[in-house]
């Protein structure tokens, strides 16, 4: 913002121009702004004004990325008229910027220290101009890796913004240190920033720094792995830039979705934004920006059956990057440069550069972990086998190391998804050595970390550096069950598999060959179809891939526990349909429990609470249909009869019911839930794949504002529970969104996270018409003695063999048991 704001001014007069171009800056009409701005100067009547409204168009230029015609403004014939310095501080302070862009970092050192020279001798510039140089000044030291002075920077710039009263250096500044805070991957302080920098933008109307808040957000989430998260980011961000004419974030912006895109598989939506975000950039001779799709571009390709197409992008790369003397960028294009040497067979060339980006990166963690993978990888190839072993491990431990310094839920369960491929190459390199064991070890060590941080079970050595052996007989001994364990990756996929006598391993179809088959599988189940009498169900090949290879592990009567991965989350097995003439769902010959880790379970066993005494009766605590208000959530008519069969198995002095207005969030949280056995909600849920912790049982308002009847999945986190059961009669209880490591989270994984040992949560809508009759049945097991696994099966059999439309999977086929393992 400049530092002239007239108080009064003439209709037409250059103040009232002045400040009309101002207005439609501030609002994000930079177009408007400028045409309004370059017209102004044309005006000679009042040269001083001329000055300054080439100050102002400058300003709207380097907001548009035009760094050329920055300099063309401030940098030729340059005639001031005025002997003002705070214009002449600006357009230092904007000649500085300008050089930076174009890559001449000595003019653009020289012009910001003649900008801090006239800050230093004369006292009447306005805070709010010495809030831009030194904003800029840190921007310098960011590019030297000179993190703590461009925070200390930044700070001063936020102080003078906020002494001077000026919302939009505010807001700016608040920007600049939630960037700064992604650099140094910070990424939950980079939020934070972010939100605080959008409060003030929205109290001004900034819409610029709304459109650069919306990005940076994108970025938090897409370091922590939430791709998908950054993906909706980014789109608002590259809609925002493109309808404000900001043609440096739309090639930002298009450039981070590509990344986006690429992560979640989608290459062809990824080299589309690529391009645009290329072209965007030639366009203004960014060298830097240049520089970032060159290496986005290069790692894509690298990544197709054409690698050769990287060698381009990576050439340019380095040079741009040389020429800038950036050390990050140095040290990332010569990664993928080693990358690409690899990809070519030169292993000695791609080595030696590894081990140098290795030691070069320790402040640079993203960058310095995919070097030890990459060594790993390259060492594997050469036959180095104990040093891909070591590197592996190494690189492992590097990314627990960044996973011990997020302190949220929120961060660190998409941040699993960047150790998944570290994990998958040990694990594939361990088998290939015919250390099955060992691999199950490994997969197992990187599932189900935050479940397990939350109930305090884990051993953060344990976890995070050394390799916990699991005995897979051992523990289904221990269980009296069998254990099924799978492992999904694009190459080949896994099965660890045991009773209490013996143990298998055995390799299974690729990734996306097993989930073609769950998704046809599902789209079976939910358009109503018997499937037994259906030949070509897909039932029958999910069985023959998932199952058969076990199937002499496995016998009638079978308690069977599954550790499932991917897709293979959404998949309910009792659906499956075994082999030969008597084909049947295989829910008829075995009970299953869902569980997060061996490992939790391991030391779930090791630290078992004392038991209720049996003298004492299981309290229970039931708690719906509520009153919904509006037309988003209808009435459920069978809630209350399913309220009342519930409640009918438990004693009146060890039952809580919570019914119409009174099942509330608020009244869950009075009701101290974790002195309670059972818990079950009959209502309506939400589940959310964006943020599965906003997934969340509907309950009744309170008052006229709707989010009070929703129940958060990440506020039922707060209230610790001991329950034996919590059951979610409700749809999609299980959730929608799989994170690697951890499964579905949602509403089932937050009871979980909060202590309940086993959760019922459904996989797909429910019927308000079938499910009381299957809880009707759960109950009845639960009364008479038997456990919730036992319980849940024998009610889902007896709807499975009664007469009507109930014995269709649809219907009691969603609701599925996980267990802690407690």
């Amino acid at each position: 913002m400049a530092a002239f704001v007239p108080i009064a001014c003439r209709q037409n007069s250059p103040e009232t121009t002045y400040s009309q171009v101002d207005e439609l800056f501030l609002h994000g009409e930079l177009d408007a702004a400028r045409v309004k701005a370059e017209k102004a100067i044309r005006d000679q009547s009042r040269p001083e004004w001329a000055a300054r409204f080439r100050v102002q168009a400058a300003k709207i230029r380097l907001y548009q990325g035009q760094s050329d015609e920055v300099v063309q403004l401030l940098d030729n014939d340059w005639a001031f008229g005025t002997a003002d310095p705070n214009l002449t501080t600006e357009r230092l302070t904007f000649l500085s910027l300008a050089f930076a862009r174009q890559g001449d970092q000595k003019r653009a050192a020289q012009s910001i220290i003649e900008a801090k020279n006239l800050c230093s001798r004369i006292p009447s510039i306005t805070p709010f101009v010495r809030a831009e140089v030194l904003a800029t000044e840190a921007r310098s030291e960011t590019l030297e890796e000179h993190f703590p002075e461009a925070r200390a920077l930044l700070q001063k710039s936020l102080a003078a913004a906020r002494v001077g009263g000026n919302r939009f250096f505010e807001a700016s500044a608040l920007l600049n240190l939630g960037m700064l805070d992604l650099q140094q991957d910070h990424y939950e302080d980079a939020l934070e920033q972010s939100e605080a920098a959008t409060l003030v933008a929205k109290s001004i109307g900034a819409q610029l720094i709304l459109e650069k808040a919306q990005g940076n957000t994108g970025w938090a989430y897409y370091e922590t792995g939430d791709y998908q998260r950054g993906l909706a980011s980014f789109a608002s961000a590259t809609a925002s830039a493109d309808r404000l004419g900001s043609t440096i974030d739309q090639e930002i912006w298009s450039k981070s979705s590509g990344m986006s895109e690429a992560h979640l598989g989608n290459l062809d939506a990824a080299r589309e934004h690529y391009r645009r975000a290329l072209a965007l950039a030639r366009s203004l001779k960014n060298s830097s920006e240049i520089a970032y799709v060159d290496q986005a571009l290069a790692s894509l390709f690298l990544h197709t059956t054409h690698p050769e197409m990287a060698k381009e992008y990576v050439d340019e790369a380095i040079y741009l990057a040389t020429q800038r003397k950036s050390a990050f960028d140095i040290q990332l294009s010569n990664l993928l440069k080693a990358q690409y040497l690899a990809q070519r067979g030169d292993l000695p060339k791609a080595k030696a550069l590894l081990l140098d980006v290795e030691q070069q990166t320790q402040q640079f963690p993203t960058t310095h972990v995919d070097a030890q993978h990459t060594l790993a990888q390259v060492c594997d190839e050469d036959g180095e086998q104990e040093q891909a072993e070591a590197w592996f491990q190494r690189s492992i431990a590097t990314y627990h190391s960044q996973r011990e310094e997020l302190r949220t839920d929120d961060a660190r369960l998409p941040f699993s998804q960047n150790g998944r491929d570290l994990y998958m190459d040990y694990v594939a390199f361990l088998i290939r050595n015919h250390r099955t064991n060992e691999a199950l070890s490994v997969i197992d060590q990187g599932r189900a970390e935050t479940l397990a941080d939350g109930l305090e079970l884990g051993d953060k050595r344990t976890s995070s550096t050394s390799l916990r052996r699991i005995s897979l007989t051992a523990l289904a001994r221990q269980s009296q069950a069998v254990i099924l364990v799978y492992a999904l990756s694009p190459q080949a996929s896994y099965l660890w598999a045991a009773n209490g006598n013996q143990a298998g391993f055995y390799p299974l179809p690729d990734r996306a060959s097993i989930l073609t088959q769950v998704a046809n599988h599902r789209r079976s189940i939910l358009s109503a179809k018997d499937l037994v009498a259906d030949q070509r169900s897909p039932a029958h090949p999910l069985y023959d891939m998932l199952v058969k290879p076990a199937e002499h592990l496995i016998h009638p009567g079978d308690r069977v526990f599954i550790v499932a991965d991917d897709g293979l989350n959404g998949l309910n097995f009792e659906t499956l349909l075994t082999p030969g003439e008597s084909s049947h769902y295989w829910i008829e010959d075995v009970t299953i429990t869902q569980l997060p880790s061996l490992r939790l379970m391991a030391l779930a066993n090791g630290q078992r609470t004392a038991q209720r005494s049996t003298a004492d009766p299981a309290q229970l605590l039931v708690i719906g249909n509520p009153v919904y208000s509006g037309q988003q959530y209808s009435p459920l008519p069978h809630a209350a009869e399913e309220i009342s069969d519930v409640a009918a198995h438990f004693p009146h002095n060890a039952r809580t019911v919570l019914a119409g207005t009174s099942a509330s969030p608020a009244a869950y949280v009075r009701s101290n839930p974790g002195r309670f056995d059972y818990i079950h909600f009959v209502s309506h849920a939400v589940a959310s794949e964006l943020v599965p912790l906003d997934s969340a049982v509907i309950l009744s308002a309170q008052g006229s504002a709707p989010d009070t009847a929703k129940l958060y999945a990440r506020d039922i986190l707060s209230k610790p529970l001991r329950a034996n059961l919590v059951t979610i009669s409700a749809c999609q209880g299980a959730g929608v969104r799989a994170y690697a490591g951890e499964g579905l989270v949602g509403l089932a994984w937050a009871f979980l996270r909060a202590g309940s040992r086993n959760v019922i949560g459904a996989l797909w809508d429910v019927s308000d018409a079938s499910t009381p009759e299957l809880m009707q049945h759960l109950y009845d097991g639960i009364a008479a003695g038997q456990p919730p696994d036992a319980s849940l099966h024998a009610a889902k059999l007896a709807m499975l063999h009664s007469r009507g439309v109930f014995r269709k999977p649809i219907y009691w086929g969603a609701f599925q048991l996980y267990s802690s393992g407690q």
